[in-house]
């Protein structure tokens, strides 16, 4: 096998990049009346500055050992079951209103009341773009719902920075599916 060459590099094709991505809500409680307004989704994709991947891994993948020799085999295979997004904040905090909302339907800290599973469940839709904005790779998380977040993404609020405000989330998701965009 021969050295790559700037030939067969360049024979390669276009490479896919890491900001060229969309995020999407197909099914979300977030646009519901319940939990908010119904253009949610485009200032949902907007504002997100970032997004982790969803990886499966396995669990436990098994040593076999045989008289002085050793080999693996996979064993059962998990997601992570966690994904982060971080967003950009705006002075009419519309990603604190977002963040706060589906937090409060999960659980109401006043009377600990919540809205069903299926009606604080969303699917999320992470699609990979080429750099005509065309659809290449998709990621389809089932069952998320807000776990965790951070309202201002770890930077404490001070006078040393002029930085803006990058709230985190953290989804739980129960699967997903990943493939190429036909």
């Amino acid at each position: 096998m021969a050295r790559p060459s700037m030939t067969s590099i360049r024979g390669i094709g276009d490479f896919a990049t890491v900001y060229q991505w969309n995020i999407t809500l197909p099914s979300s409680p977030i646009t519901s009346p319940i939990i908010g307004a119904s253009d949610v989704e485009d200032d949902f994709n907007l504002r997100c500055f970032s997004s982790e991947v969803p990886k499966r891994a396995p669990v436990g993948a098994q040593d076999i050992w045989i008289r002085g020799h050793h080999v693996k085999q996979p064993g059962i295979y998990d997601s992570t079951h966690t994904l982060t997004l971080v967003f950009l904040e705006t002075v009419d905090s519309l990603v604190a209103s977002m963040m706060k909302a589906w937090r409060d339907a999960c659980w109401d800290p006043v009377t600990g009341q919540q809205l069903s599973k299926e009606n604080l469940e969303a699917d999320v839709r992470l699609v990979r773009l080429n750099r005509q904005d065309e659809e290449i790779w998709e990621y389809i998380l089932h069952g998320c719902f807000y776990e965790d977040g951070d309202p201002t993404g770890g930077t404490p609020l001070d006078g040393s920075t002029s930085d803006i405000i990058r709230p985190s989330m953290i989804l739980s998701y129960d699967w997903f599916e990943d493939g190429a965009v036909s």
